[in-house]
C-alpha cells in the first residue's frame, strides 16, 4: 500500500489559493466547485441525485494522513458522508489555509506557534505516534542508541554491524520528526544541524518520498512512523530504540521516547459537520481505530 502523502512546496501555495476559491465566503465546502446555472430540469434531476458530498474541508501533514484517511473511512461509512484527503500540504501549508478560511480543519504534526494562536487557530491534539528509525530490509541490525544515532548524524559512525554503509536519508530542517528526537535525545539537535550545514545527506522533503528512499536504498536510515511501518514491511523494517519497540502499548506506558502529536487545528466554531467528525474521533470507534492502526490515543476532543 503506498500513501499519496506529498505535494512539491512549490504548489502548496496554488493548493491554498484553489481551496480559497472553492470555499467562496464559507468554511464549508464541497469536493467539487459550483457548476454553471443549469435549467429547471436540470436543477431537479441534480436536487434528486443522492450523491454523497464533501461536508468540510480537511488537509494538511502528511504524518497525519493515513491514520486520519482511516478516520474519515469509518466516518463516512457511519454517516454517509464522501470524505478523503488531498495530497499532503504539510503543517505550514495547513495552518495557512486555514487562517485563509480555505480549510475548515488543518492537520499538523507539531504545536502551534504563538502567533497562530494569537491569530484565533485551535487546535486538539488527537493522536500520538512513534518516530520510527526505519531501514532497508537489508540491514542486519535490529536496535540504535541514542549514542549511535548522534555519531551516525556527526558522521563519525558510517557502517552498520555488516561493515557495510550507512545511507542517511535525512528530512528538511523544521521537520515534525526531528523536532521529536532533537527533544528526547540530547547532542542531536546538534549533530543534526552540523549534518544540515555540512550537506552530509541527502535531504528528503516530504514523508512519501523519505517513504519511498528506505524502500528503495541499501543501507539506508530514515523516519517513518508507527501508523505507516506497517505498510513498508517486509520491504524495510523498524529498529528499536535503546531496546524498546515503537508500538502503542509502549507508547501508553511512556517507555518509548520518540513521540509526536497529530492535531486538529481550526478556527472555532467548527460548523456542525466538522463538530461530528471530531465527536466521532473521540468515540469508542474512533479511539479504537487509532489504537489499531498504531496511534495512542489523545483524550477527548476539546
Amino acid at each position: 500500500m503506498k500513501f499519496c502523502l506529498h505535494v512539491p512546496l512549490a504548489m502548496v501555495g496554488m493548493m491554498i489559493m484553489a481551496l480559497v476559491a472553492a470555499c467562496g465566503d464559507s468554511a464549508v465546502t464541497t469536493s467539487k466547485s459550483a457548476p454553471p446555472a443549469a435549467s429547471p430540469d436540470a436543477r431537479t434531476s441534480a436536487a434528486s441525485s443522492t450523491a454523497p458530498r464533501q461536508a468540510f474541508s480537511i488537509a494538511g501533514s502528511g504524518s497525519n494522513l493515513p491514520v486520519t484517511q482511516l478516520l474519515l473511512d469509518g466516518f463516512n461509512a457511519t454517516t454517509g458522508q464522501a470524505l478523503s484527503l488531498p495530497p499532503s500540504i504539510g503543517s505550514g501549508g495547513a495552518v495557512k489555509a486555514v487562517q485563509a478560511g480555505a480549510l475548515t480543519i488543518g492537520l499538523v504534526s507539531r504545536p502551534l506557534k504563538k502567533e497562530e494562536l494569537a491569530a484565533g487557530l485551535s487546535e486538539t491534539a488527537y493522536a500520538r505516534v512513534g518516530v520510527v528509525l526505519a531501514t532497508h530490509r537489508d540491514v542486519p541490525d535490529n536496535d540504535i542508541s541514542a549514542a549511535d544515532l548522534v555519531a551516525i548524524y556527526r558522521g563519525e559512525r558510517r557502517t552498520w554491524s555488516d561493515g557495510k554503509t550507512i545511507f542517511v536519508l535525512a528530512r528538511e530542517n523544521g521537520d515534525s520528526s526531528n523536532q521529536a528526537i532533537s527533544q528526547a535525545i540530547p547532542g542531536f539537535g546538534a549533530a543534526l544541524q552540523d549534518s544540515l550545514g555540512k550537506k552530509r545527506w541527502e535531504i528528503f522533503y516530504s514523508d512519501q518520498e523519505e517513504l519511498d528512499a528506505i524502500l528503495a536504498t541499501n543501507g539506508g536510515l530514515g523516519f517513518a512512523d508507527t501508523t505507516t511501518i506497517p505498510y513498508l514491511a517486509p520491504r524495510a523494517k523498524a529498529l528499536s530504540f535503546g531496546g524498546v519497540q515503537a508500538n502503542v502499548a509502549n507508547l501508553a506506558n511512556g517507555s518509548y521516547p520518540l513521540v509526536k502529536d497529530l492535531r486538529f487545528v481550526y478556527r472555532p466554531p467548527l460548523p456542525v459537520e466538522a463538530r461530528a467528525f471530531l465527536d466521532f474521533v473521540a468515540s469508542p470507534r474512533g479511539q479504537g481505530l487509532l489504537r489499531k492502526n498504531g496511534a495512542l490515543p489523545l483524550g477527548t476532543m476539546q
